[in-house]
């Protein structure tokens, strides 16, 4: 199999919802019953927003390079491409309710309507596509976080106040 890698930029902000003392654990380590993988958790307090990093992925084209945790999610959400195909038979007449001032003009709309001409309509979509991946660069420090928040702000959040405000805050603060 042919294996082309591409990369995929990841900026990743995390918002915590959660106690106010911060925290760290450590989930159990894989429970091949309970399907739990040992992570790091980090908790923040409430109203605050926290950045994960900046990460340059290199994704492959099927899950043949796949590491032990890419293995054991492939095997809970399904390996490959899965596609969903969904079709109707749809009729070209006018929508809403058949008007007329007399009889025949009802029939008339009527008989219309119904040689209205019909057509398949069919949507593809993708219910899950599993790659496997590496992580070439994380970025943590200042300046990634700085330039994450700032772009957050302008082109994720430049309708929502409350999140830039939140944003703005986080910037502050690294100054």
């Amino acid at each position: 199999m042919n294996l082309r890698h591409w990369p995929i930029l990841a900026s990743i902000g995390l918002l915590g919802i959660a106690p106010a003392q911060a925290r760290e654990r450590k989930t159990p380590e894989l429970d091949p019953a309970l399907g739990s993988i040992a992570v790091k958790i980090k908790t923040i307090g409430p109203g605050r927003i926290a950045f994960m990093g900046d990460m340059v992925v290199k994704v492959a084209v099927g899950m043949g390079k796949a590491d032990s945790a890419q293995n054991h999610f492939g095997d809970l959400i399904g390996r490959g491409n899965a596609f969903v195909v969904q079709y109707a038979l749809t009729q070209d007449a006018p929508s809403g309710p058949i008007r007329g001032a007399t009889m025949e003009e009802i029939r008339n709309a009527v008989r219309e309507r119904s040689r209205a001409p019909w057509h398949f309509d069919v949507q593809v979509g993708v219910e899950h596509m599993t790659r496997a991946g590496r992580m070439d660069r994380l970025a943590r420090d200042a300046e990634a976080e700085r330039a994450f928040w700032k772009m957050a702000a302008k082109k994720v959040f430049p309708h929502e106040p409350d999140w830039q405000k939140l944003a703005q805050a986080r910037l502050d603060e690294l100054h």
